[in-house]
């Protein structure tokens, strides 16, 4: 199998050139809520979470023909995402929208 290597973006592809690796994509779900928003969630926006993540796929779907050009294609949405979570952070910051309280 292919070892980790930087993907054209200078990224570190997982083992095997997934983008998922050898972990399946509702755990690779589960660690990002539980690392982002599970904190700030109460009992009832936690357990609706874990109810929606049975709906989440097990295997990475396929998103383009070729491995390289479905990492090229993730990579720029990244790359778009990583500058509207800029643009949302400076607007809340500016607008005192931090409210560290959990939800319901």
């Amino acid at each position: 199998s292919p070892a980790e290597g930087p993907t054209p973006s200078g990224r570190s592809t997982p083992r095997g050139g997934s983008p998922t690796g050898d972990v399946s994509l509702k755990e690779l779900v589960e660690r990002g809520y539980a690392a982002t928003l599970q904190p700030f969630n109460g009992w009832l926006s936690q357990n609706s979470m874990s109810l929606a993540l049975r709906a989440v796929p097990q295997e990475f779907p396929r998103l383009a023909p070729t491995q390289l050009e479905m990492l090229e294609d993730l990579e720029a949405w990244c790359d778009v995402v990583e500058q509207l979570v800029g643009r949302m952070a400076a607007v809340q910051l500016e607008l005192d929208l931090e409210d560290r309280r959990k939800s319901i």
